[in-house]
């Protein structure tokens, strides 16, 4: 293996590793700010309403078909 391959080898690991590091950000973004709604939305709803309601969970609903997404292009 010559010098200019070990290079186009390094160059794409690097973009594979920048790619797989912005889908962990990603995950990681979406668990923070799923929780905090998730938790906003029970805290200021009624006491007789269920946490288990689709509008607690429809950012997380939509959001995490993007978030595959993004995984599946990782």
């Amino acid at each position: 293996m010559n010098n200019f391959d070990q290079e186009i080898a390094y160059e794409a690991a690097q973009k594979k590793v920048k790619k797989l590091k912005g889908f962990y950000i990603h995950l990681l973004v979406y668990l923070v700010v799923n929780i905090m709604i998730i938790y906003a939305n029970y805290t200021n709803s009624n006491t007789n309403t269920s946490i288990f309601e689709f509008r607690n969970f429809s950012t997380a609903f939509w959001w995490g078909i993007g978030l595959l997404a993004h995984g599946f292009n990782v």
